[in-house]
């Protein structure tokens, strides 16, 4: 879990977290899996609004705005879900 946090929310670059990863004796199977759940959301968002925007740089029809708007929308209602879930996880 606190690989996930620590990737998720970038607080020292990758070297130091490396580091200190290592001399916590964090088992690589939890720190693997820490990087990949903790950096899937950033890269999800990255890739998906990246491509939208490249699209509508390249074509700027109607739909590819379209299609702009709506991957911000899907990324924005997924943060605030995660967020919401988080929050109930750990009030309750």
């Amino acid at each position: 879990l606190s690989v996930v946090i620590v990737r998720t929310v970038p607080v020292a670059p990758f070297s130091v977290v490396n580091f200190a990863a290592g001399a916590m004796h964090i088992r690589l199977r939890d720190f693997v899996l820490g990087t990949v759940l903790g950096m899937a959301p950033g890269t999800f968002a990255l890739t998906v609004l990246g491509g939208q925007v490249a699209e509508v740089l390249q074509d700027p029809t109607p739909a590819t705005i379209g299609g702009l708007a709506g991957a911000a929308i899907l990324v924005t209602a997924l943060a605030i879900g995660a967020d919401r879930w988080l929050s109930q996880r750990r009030s309750g």
